[in-house]
């Protein structure tokens, strides 16, 4: 190339092909080397390229769709469930007359854990048939004894109910219902019972949740107790018949059936209107 103090540069004509500007860059990048290295500007804190960011932000997106929440349990109308099942007086291949309840039991589930919080359980001395029947003591596991220094029944239900109402206090809860394998127990025998007693049906004892129906709301099919454990892929726990065993195994019933899903409302209790006997 020509040298700039070379006053052919201002002449077009004699640069003869020279590449002028190609040697004018060459010389500007030599003097750019030698000057010294400017610092550069360090990121900052928490920042980086915006496309990166936007990356970030899309695969946390898609992260969170795929997601699945934690399955919740259906809301419940009551607070907890109060599990009975009460044991009478029976003999094998007739029916007593009348028939006395022997075992008071009561298991407390609460609505939302579904957990099994308390229990309760007296035994109640009979005055019809006062001696109990081999039939009886083999079904029910209840020996003489114990329904010989039990309570009467007045007395018997009276303290079921001041232990549950001293649980409601306690626990905070407001609404509670009571759930039957059947209708039996509060359809049928306690009416007789309070007969036999010459009382009033209590009124929290005339509604209550019927699991063999909630059960068949579930599966399409009708079955007791032992064939609605089998149905759950649930294991008889206890003596079948104790009332106080088979009310913890009907809790559990009652829990497995809402972790699936059942739902339990208002209109679907049974319903009893008061008065003595049936």
């Amino acid at each position: 190339g020509l040298a700039k103090s070379d006053p052919k540069i201002w002449n077009p004509k004699q640069w003869n092909g020279r590449n002028v500007l190609g040697n004018a860059l060459m010389q500007a990048r030599e003097k750019l080397r030698d000057l010294p290295a400017q610092p550069q500007a360090e990121p900052e804190v928490g920042t980086e390229p915006k496309r990166a960011r936007w990356r970030r932000g899309d695969a946390e997106a898609s992260q969170a769709a795929t997601e699945v929440a934690p399955t919740s349990l259906p809301a419940s109308a009551f607070d907890c469930y109060v599990v009975l099942d009460f044991e009478a007086t029976c003999e094998d291949g007739m029916q007593m007359n009348p028939q006395e309840i022997i075992e008071f039991p009561l298991v407390l589930l609460d609505a939302k854990s579904l957990k099994q919080v308390d229990e309760f359980r007296t035994y109640v001395r009979p005055t019809c048939h006062p001696v109990l029947t081999d039939f009886c003591k083999k079904l029910t596991g209840i020996q003489q004894e114990q329904v010989a220094d039990a309570p009467l029944w007045p007395d018997a239900r009276a303290m079921a109910e001041a232990w549950l109402a001293d649980r409601m206090q306690t626990l905070g809860y407001k609404r509670y219902v009571f759930a039957t394998c059947g209708d039996w127990d509060l359809k049928t025998m306690l009416p007789s019972q309070c007969a036999t007693s010459k009382e009033l049906v209590p009124r929290a004892f005339r509604r209550w949740l019927n699991v063999k129906k909630l059960y068949e709301q579930f599966s399409g099919k009708r079955k007791d107790m032992l064939g609605m454990l089998e149905g759950l892929a649930l294991q008889l726990e206890g003596h079948h018949h104790s009332g106080l065993d088979d009310c913890r195994n009907i809790a559990r019933i009652l829990r497995a059936l809402v972790q699936r899903g059942s739902v339990i409302k208002e209109d679907m209790l049974s319903v009893r209107q008061g008065g003595y006997g049936q």
